[in-house]
């Protein structure tokens, strides 16, 4: 018979009320056990923090009095389930809603293979179940892009991605590997993540058995935050990881394709914030900045808080 495992699932939340309810719920539901839930709320003002102590007693709270970001509220997160002794750790989007056995499919499969270090499962559109958001995939360091695995496996698959929006870690990995990069804050820590799991020879699987289905949110797209936080992780990424083969590939394509493409289009159609954080983002990837406008100089003195936790990885 399979040891218990004591797992720790992290639910990273901002201004998530609506999806909360469920996804704890969820959580609740697993057949995994002993099972901990620690929920960190990103410095919500919708009352979320309020209703999971009143309503869900059973979870641990952190609550944090402004926003942080994607990767320290995770981090402070995983040190603590560390501290209690937890054996794996999940991240856990608070979008997500987890098929009742998909945490213990989870574990099942790692404890089959010691030389797998993450895992994760099939995610299906909450909308509409037939279609795969992701089942794992790779980053291509030629384009500096991810390519989601959208296939629905019939069994388990190794893969060289898994996304942040559910990311199981072994305890063994996370104190030999470490936790998320707080250099990216928001957007590329899942793919760091992964890239650093496979240089320690571990092994990353997508479980075909464990599934969960997702809501897809487009709030930031085309906005300033997010073409700044893409472009900066982008940036950020093929600068720690990227080989000198990759580079002489990814310059001309990123030039053609983001700088005469993607940014001449934003200026020709008016949106000059969006051109402007672009630029400003690869600046800022170089110098280790980190900015709270994205249309403006920095200030190096502001502390950023833009919306995360409501979605992220």
């Amino acid at each position: 018979m399979m040891p218990d495992k004591k797992v720790t699932a992290i639910v990273l939340n901002w201004n998530g009320m609506k999806y909360i309810d469920e996804c704890l719920g969820s959580l609740q539901g697993q057949n995994h056990h002993p099972l901990t839930v620690i929920f960190v709320d990103n410095g919500s003002s919708d009352g979320s923090q309020y209703h999971v102590r009143k309503h869900f007693p059973w979870v641990e709270t952190i609550v944090l009095d402004k926003n942080q970001g994607f990767d320290a509220p995770n981090n402070l997160a995983m040190k603590r389930a560390l501290s209690e002794g937890a054996d794996y750790l999940i991240l856990v989007n608070n979008d997500v809603v987890l098929e009742p056995n998909a945490i213990s499919e989870l574990v099942e499969a790692g404890e089959r293979d010691p030389s797998i270090g993450a895992l994760g499962p099939v995610q299906l559109k909450y909308s509409d179940p037939t279609q795969i958001i992701s089942a794992g995939g790779y980053f291509d360091w030629k384009r500096g892009i991810v390519v989601q695995c959208e296939n629905r496996p019939v069994i388990n698959q190794e893969v060289k991605f898994l996304s942040g929006a559910v990311l199981m870690l072994k305890k063994a990995v996370a104190e030999r590997v470490g936790m998320l990069d707080e250099d990216y804050y928001f957007y590329g820590e899942d793919v760091d993540l992964s890239t650093r799991i496979m240089k320690h020879q571990y092994k990353l699987v997508c479980v075909a058995s464990s599934i969960v289905r997702h809501h897809v949110r487009g709030s930031t797209a085309k906005s300033p935050f997010h073409v700044y936080h893409i472009t900066r992780a982008r940036w950020i990424l093929m600068r720690k990881h990227a080989s000198l083969f990759d580079w002489l590939y990814f310059i001309p394509f990123y030039v053609k394709n983001s700088i005469l493409g993607e940014c001449r289009w934003y200026l020709r159609h008016g949106y000059k914030d969006e051109a402007r954080a672009m630029i400003w983002a690869i600046m800022d990837s170089f110098r280790n900045r980190l900015r709270s406008t994205y249309s403006g100089p920095v200030d190096l003195n502001s502390s950023p808080v833009p919306p995360v936790g409501e979605e992220g990885g």
